[in-house]
């Protein structure tokens, strides 16, 4: 089984790809620029482990069928619903519940690794 360290260092030698396929509970938010390696697990799904690059823009998400958990290791993004909003920089993290509705948008380029439990 393979062994990746959750780093900067350890996505060194991953292969990034332009997302271009998106899940029917997200939409890009305008002039966002991103890029994925999908780690583990299906895609858009239970169990999907990848990283992700976003230069700026972001996401709309509208009722996520499935918990979303993550960290930045680079750069600041802002998460917000209409309850609340919460600024993170690198080294915080974040979970997002089932049924959740809101935005993740890169303040600044962010570098992030997320699993959808």
């Amino acid at each position: 089984m393979p062994f990746t360290t959750l780093t900067l260092d350890g996505l060194k030698g991953l292969s990034f790809e332009p997302l271009t396929e998106l899940p029917p509970f997200a939409e890009l938010l305008p002039g966002t620029s991103v890029n994925i390696a999908h780690l583990a697990g299906p895609v858009a799904a239970a169990g999907e482990i990848a990283a992700m690059r976003l230069e700026n823009g972001g996401f709309r998400y509208r009722n996520i069928p499935a918990a979303e958990s993550g960290f930045l290791l680079a750069g600041s993004a802002i998460v917000r619903d209409d309850d609340r909003e919460a600024t993170l920089e690198a080294g915080e993290g974040y979970w997002l519940a089932p049924g959740w509705t809101g935005t993740f948008e890169a303040l600044t380029p962010v570098t992030k690794v997320f699993y959808l439990l």
